[in-house]
């Protein structure tokens, strides 16, 4: 059984990778979609809020559907508006249906991603952190690779839509790959899972309640809202602010994706932080929020110089630091809901991400007026906040853990 679950695993890995290269397209072919579409930059951010409501719509679905519908009917039905949808950007020609598009696409990745962390979580019990790790791990390789095969795809079919086209082929290929596996490994327990506890009042009220969900669902938001602002800007930042050196002296820099490699490190960054993490298991509550601290000053210089390779030191730093967070937060919102981890991180999630959307319009909208610089700015107070609420959290958290030394 335990050859078993470790094939289930390397497949859900597999998957996810794909999933990562299939959710950063957007932050490479941003600059091609606001060029064709005749977008101004406030415009151009809401292609990062159509993609938060899809999000923030999976979050009060997912709990009601979850009770109702098996797991993996769950994940079939996310990957099928995922694929469709992206299908639907490649040929679209209105701004409205790419709009549109983009907010049913993210609501089947959160479907898929949300169910697939779940199944990742119960599969492996009490080493769930460090696997939790390991699956954002891919899923970070996926995200550091992802800008070469775009521009890569870009370059040789003339095309960013058929970057879409051809990601969305092989995402299918991956789920497949994974659906076989786990028709094979149904006497894992985990993966005979039916459906999630029935999500009633008492329930809401109950996880509510928990200071640990909330704090962990605040602290998770903050950080990962930060993070995304960088992920999703920093490319467009220094395409039409910045400027890259030209050359570099580095043949696959120059000739394919120099604009895009402060965005690789900072994958690169944050697969180093996730690999540390698996392997040392520090408190993650704890780390992320002195991580958090620490990341400030080196956005703040990173940012105001204005300067590609400061950009580049920028990202790298702030992946290692922090790369951990969004992994680690998951784990902990599963450890906080034992029997019933879909709905736990979800409920989690939604609590905090209430007011997610708001962050790419207030940078877009800033960068607008004032520009990149001073709109990026906007992740550093995101920081502060997600290191202060971390402190709370983990107190809450030892505090629960002292309480009930047996679910510890």
């Amino acid at each position: 059984m335990k050859n078993r679950t470790k094939i289930i695993n390397i497949s859900l890995f597999v998957l996810y990778m794909v999933s990562a290269i299939q959710s950063s397209i957007m932050s490479v072919v941003q600059n091609d979609i606001i060029r064709d579409y005749g977008l101004s930059i406030a415009e151009a951010g809401f292609l990062s809020t159509a993609s938060s409501i899809g999000m923030f719509a999976s979050l009060f679905s997912i709990p009601f559907v979850q009770s109702r519908v098996k797991r993996m009917t769950c994940m079939t039905i996310g990957l099928v508006l995922m694929v469709v949808d992206m299908v639907l950007i490649g040929i679209s020609t209105s701004f409205y249906v790419l709009l549109a598009a983009i907010a049913f696409m993210s609501l089947g990745s959160s479907y898929h991603d949300t169910f697939l962390n779940s199944l990742v979580i119960d599969l492996n019990g009490k080493d769930a952190p460090r696997y939790m790790n390991l699956l954002h791990t891919f899923f970070s390789v996926g995200a550091l690779i992802n800008p070469y095969i775009v521009k890569w795809i870009a370059n040789i079919s003339g095309s960013w839509q058929a970057v879409y086209y051809i990601i969305a082929f092989f995402l299918v290929l991956a789920y497949l790959h994974f659906v076989f596996q786990a028709r094979k490994g149904m006497d894992v327990p985990a993966m005979r899972q039916a459906k999630g506890a029935t999500l009633s009042k008492e329930v809401v009220k109950e996880l509510v309640k928990d200071k640990r969900i909330v704090l962990t669902a605040l602290q998770s938001t903050l950080y990962s809202s930060a993070q995304m602002g960088i992920a999703s800007w920093i490319v467009t930042y220094i395409n039409m602010e910045v400027g890259t050196p030209n050359p570099t002296g580095f043949a696959l820099l120059d000739t394919l994706a120099i604009d895009v490699f402060p965005l690789s490190l900072l994958w690169v960054g944050i697969t180093i932080g996730r690999l540390i993490m698996a392997k040392v298991g520090w408190n993650p509550v704890k780390t992320l929020a002195y991580g958090c601290f620490i990341s400030v000053p080196v956005l703040v210089i990173g940012i105001i110089s204005a300067n590609y390779w400061a950009l580049c030191a920028m990202t790298v730093i702030f992946g290692i630091i922090c790369g951990h967070g969004i992994p680690s937060l998951t784990a902990r919102a599963g450890r906080n809901t034992p029997g019933r981890t879909a709905m736990g991180t979800t409920i989690s999630s939604l609590i905090g991400n209430c007011v997610s959307w708001i962050w790419p319009l207030m940078i877009a909208a800033i960068a607008d007026v004032h520009g990149f610089r001073f709109g990026l700015l906007v992740t550093a107070g995101l920081l502060i906040a997600s290191g202060i609420i971390g402190l709370l959290n983990d107190k809450a958290c030892r505090e629960y853990d002292e309480a009930h030394p047996d679910a510890a």
